[in-house]
């Protein structure tokens, strides 16, 4: 978990620990759940995992913390 303000880096900081779990350590992006507030940030984090994973990240999960992202 983590939990800092606005502009500190924490998409980024979510999106390389997921990638570099998946294409690193060998863990199954089936495995893995990423929540978010809004469906503005599950999207962002989407498109940043798929530049980092390409393919292999369809596997992940990034929804909003409701489920409607």
């Amino acid at each position: 978990m983590i939990i800092a303000g606005p502009g500190t880096g924490k998409t980024r900081t979510l999106t390389h620990r997921l990638a570099a779990g998946v294409a690193e350590q060998g863990v199954p992006a089936e495995a893995c759940l990423a929540l978010t507030f809004t469906r503005r940030a599950a999207e962002e984090m989407r498109e940043r995992l798929a530049g980092l994973l390409g393919r292999r990240a369809a596997g992940l999960t990034v929804t909003t913390s409701t489920g409607s992202g």
